[in-house]
């Protein structure tokens, strides 16, 4: 063998890569050279159309955080990572290693496409529900519980009001209770409103609200004392049968069989105000 034949087995070469690489829009983009007999000399990687150079080495040398150069040592391979790609970035593109002597490189091509089209995922509406008390004595106690599933994660929070205004737990006072719970395995939040010594006042209608502004409800209606006769009396349902319009109440006498006034959301009905 001669000098020059031993000299043409140590120059560099290249070992087989693609020469033509296609990739969907906001991929890494990987764009591989494998270079054998280096010796001390350098890969660099740039793009044809521009002088300057990427890389040379591991070292990157543009002001731009999506370019990275991977070494492979078992490969003798410096691969360009090009991070979240562009259509910008479709091109040719040179592995190139340092030589005075002579040019030695290889082109890549890289094209960039777009991603298929895709409908929408449809947002999946919770499924909201109150149980518990319908009818409660005085005295006693309000359980109310609601819940909301979903399809993929469940809501923030859930919410309790009581005709219109917003039910706000005081740590001091006892007469109102909340407790939650979440299930990230059952997609399920639930949460549980308790009413203590239940007075007449508590009657109404109570709303579960979730924190994407799902709704449910359900009226809660307090029975007075026995009256004479030993028989509770509902407030909604007076002596006779007759029912207030909606929107009213009825508060009756339990020392009465028919002294019944009738009550609006805001107080009592004023003369005149007749159904």
């Amino acid at each position: 063998m001669t000098a020059i034949d031993f000299q043409s087995t140590l120059d560099p070469k290249f070992n087989p890569t693609p020469t033509n690489v296609t990739f969907m829009r906001g991929d890494l983009a990987i764009l591989s050279c494998s270079v054998e007999n280096l010796g001390t000399k350098y890969v660099i990687w740039r793009r044809t159309a521009d002088p300057n150079p990427l890389s040379i080495g591991n070292t990157v040398f543009v002001a731009d955080d999506r370019y990275h150069v991977n070494y492979i040592d078992y490969r003798v391979q410096w691969d360009l990572y090009i991070k979240n790609v562009s259509r910008k970035d479709a091109g040719l593109y040179e592995c190139q290693v340092s030589s005075r002597e002579r040019n030695i490189r290889r082109v890549v091509f890289l094209t960039v496409i777009e991603p298929p089209a895709t409908s929408p995922k449809p947002t999946s509406k919770p499924k909201i529900l109150i149980t518990g008390s319908e009818f409660v004595e005085i005295g006693n106690k309000i359980y109310l519980m609601c819940n909301a599933t979903t399809d993929d994660f469940p809501n923030d929070d859930l919410d309790w009001f009581k005709d219109g205004h917003e039910i706000i737990q005081n740590k001091n006072d006892q007469h109102i209770t909340i407790t939650k719970f979440v299930s990230l395995i059952d997609k399920l939040i639930y949460s549980v409103l308790t009413v203590n010594n239940v007075k007449m006042e508590d009657a109404g209608k109570y709303v579960c609200r979730t924190s994407d502004l799902h709704i449910t409800s359900t009226l809660v209606n307090v029975l007075s004392e026995p009256d004479k006769h030993g028989e509770l009396i509902d407030p909604t349902h007076p002596p006779g049968g007759k029912h207030p319009p909606l929107g009213f109440t009825y508060a009756c006498d339990p020392f009465s069989d028919t002294t019944c006034n009738v009550y609006t959301a805001i107080g009592p009905l004023r003369p005149g105000d007749l159904f």
